[in-house]
């Protein structure tokens, strides 16, 4: 398969089909709060136990810290970004942290 380059600001996904592998390479100028986001990501895919949004408490906990962070994760589709919210916001009510140490 070949590469896609996408200029920036052109609204992104991916997905990985089970037993597929993805290999990408990013750059982000300026990168901004981008790094602080993936360590937030990763520590709580590893301290805080949450192997990934498969399952309702998964979604609600990785809600937490993206709704922190609408600056670096921009939601381009209005029904995921109000998914999203919601999300955040009954995880936040949970008492969910935005954050893993």
């Amino acid at each position: 398969m070949s590469p896609a380059l996408l200029p920036p600001g052109v609204p992104h996904t991916y997905r990985v089909v089970v037993g597929d592998e993805l290999h990408f390479i990013a750059q982000h100028s300026p990168g901004l709060r981008l790094k602080t986001y993936m360590e937030k990501i990763w520590r709580m895919a590893t301290d805080g136990g949450v192997t990934g949004p498969g399952s309702l408490g998964g979604m609600l906990r990785f809600a937490t810290p993206v709704d922190s962070f609408p600056d670096v994760l921009v939601i381009a589709c209005r029904g995921q970004r109000i998914a999203m919210k919601g999300s955040a916001f009954v995880g936040h009510a949970l008492g969910y942290p935005s954050s893993y140490r």
